[in-house]
């Protein structure tokens, strides 16, 4: 019985990233928020999103971790069809304004991250400022305390 487990296609493994369920149905048990900027839920989407894609074995479709493989590969066919599936899931769970950001992404990682930086475009600039202003804060705190002494 192991052995007939350890022996069967990765998209007939329904513990394989590259599996296609037979009784695919394109809106099932999508999450019901949906993603909009007028509503500024990135994050609510995200988390749900996720969640979603955990119960299916995707989040490596987005993460980056199952990458496209050789079109000689075995693989190649399965991957492509669960990279539309995850595109196709990710347009039904955000509105019409931002379907077309996954629509041309080649691939639903690439789609995530340029949804990403649409909700969270600067994270690192920010980041960036805010250690420069710390750095500000610490240079005239320590040139007050070099000063003259004012009472």
């Amino acid at each position: 019985m192991a052995e007939s487990m350890m022996s069967l296609s990765p998209e007939l493994d329904p513990e394989s990233p590259y599996y296609v369920d037979p009784d695919y149905q394109p809106n099932e048990n999508l999450p019901m928020v949906i993603l909009s900027q007028a509503d500024d839920n990135y994050f609510i989407w995200k988390k749900h999103f996720l969640g979603f894609l955990r119960s299916k074995n995707k989040t490596g479709f987005i993460d980056g971790t199952v990458v496209l493989t050789e079109p000689s590969s075995p693989l190649y066919q399965p991957w492509n069809v669960c990279n539309a599936r995850v595109k196709l899931w990710m347009m039904s769970s955000m509105s019409k304004s931002l379907q077309d950001y996954v629509r041309y992404a080649e691939t639903a990682h690439k789609a995530w991250e340029d949804l990403r930086m649409i909700f969270v475009p600067s994270v690192d600039l920010r980041i960036r400022q805010l250690r420069q202003r710390i750095e500000l804060m610490r240079q005239d705190g320590m040139s007050r305390a070099r000063g003259p002494l004012i009472l």
